[in-house]
């Protein structure tokens, strides 16, 4: 599945299914994105987003905090120059060679992986319900 990808920023951090992203300065958290890959706010709380794991699968997570780097104390951000960090939750992963979503996390990321919005259709996918996958495997993986 070859596709045009919104790309929102950099893993910092990883802590078993939570990871925290440096969000790029370039990405306006307040305004409405209009463009071919998303129409919506280009971040915001419960969105999903994907990273590639070495093994070229995708790794999807879903949003849970988003808020501005002066309230993080550590120093982790300091190299990444970014003004907001978001922390999401690592929920399924998906193979598009065998379009197939698996929803046990045995492979991680690693850090300064950069990650992208859920493009529309890959989303689609998971709202079909004929597929062998839909957004309810994304929704218990994730509670």
């Amino acid at each position: 599945m070859i596709e045009n990808q919104f790309k929102i920023g950099k893993i910092v951090r990883i802590e078993g299914i939570r990871i925290s992203i440096a969000i790029d300065n370039d990405i306006q958290v307040n305004k409405i994105e209009l463009n071919s890959i998303i129409k919506d706010y280009s971040l915001s709380i419960q969105k999903y987003i994907y990273t590639f794991l070495p093994n070229q699968k995708r790794i999807i997570g879903r949003i849970t905090k988003i808020y501005e780097r002066s309230f993080e104390n550590e120093d982790l951000f300091k190299r990444h120059n970014s003004n907001y960090v978001a922390e999401a939750a690592l929920t399924a992963i998906y193979d598009d060679y065998q379009s197939k979503l698996d929803k046990g996390i045995n492979t991680f990321p690693i850090i300064d992986s950069e990650i992208f919005v859920l493009t529309q259709d890959l989303y689609k996918c998971f709202y079909n319900p004929n597929s062998d996958f839909n957004v309810s495997a994304l929704a218990k993986a994730y509670y």
